[in-house]
């Protein structure tokens, strides 16, 4: 396994970043390692405090650490800990309430909180987000394609929708970009 060989090759003394946990579970997640995955995000939350797992991480980043809270409760309840997992996927929806309420936001917010609703069943909601986040202006991430909190909604005309929205979305950008680049004589 090429990941545990990464992690297993730092030095003695040297904690391993909850993030390179974090980014492992989300591999094993997709590669339908449930165990594995739950593994490594219980490890991730090793190198922190009590208080700052799953809802905040050492790099301050809340949106990553909310990406690694419903990644964890999807690998919760492929290992069939369904209650621990809800737990989780409603304690993400309550802090980022809090979050917006106090003035904190990140464009991906809605992508976020699409992935929680989705995995409460409630796709109608998720699929507004969804179609909200696509509306952006500026690059969007492609990371919904593949994301496993989608599975259950992979095959939805929204969700297909939504995707096709993206994807041209960036197309224009990439191309807006490059006759910039081309233009400025930059050479790559």
């Amino acid at each position: 396994d090429y990941l545990a060989e990464i992690i297993a090759s730092v030095p003695d003394g040297i904690n391993v970043s909850p993030m390179a946990h974090a980014f492992a579970g989300r591999y094993a997640l997709a590669l339908n390692q449930c165990e594995s995955a739950k593994r490594h995000f219980e490890d991730a939350s090793k190198d922190l405090a009590p208080e700052d797992w799953p809802y905040s991480n050492v790099y301050l980043d809340f949106l990553h650490a909310h990406v690694d809270a419903i990644d964890y409760a999807i690998a919760l309840r492929c290992v069939g800990e369904e209650a621990e997992a809800r737990e989780l996927i409603d304690g993400t929806i309550t802090w980022l309430d809090e979050m917006e309420a106090n003035g904190f936001g990140a464009s991906q917010i809605p992508v976020v909180r699409a992935k929680a609703h989705v995995l409460r069943g409630e796709t109608a909601r998720a699929m507004e987000l969804l179609e909200q986040y696509a509306q952006r202006k500026g690059p969007i991430l492609l990371g919904i394609i593949n994301d496993p909190a989608f599975e259950s909604v992979e095959d939805d005309p929204r969700f297909q929708a939504v995707i096709a929205t993206i994807k041209a979305k960036n197309r224009l950008i990439l191309q807006q970009i490059n006759k910039i680049v081309e233009e400025s004589g930059i050479e790559f």
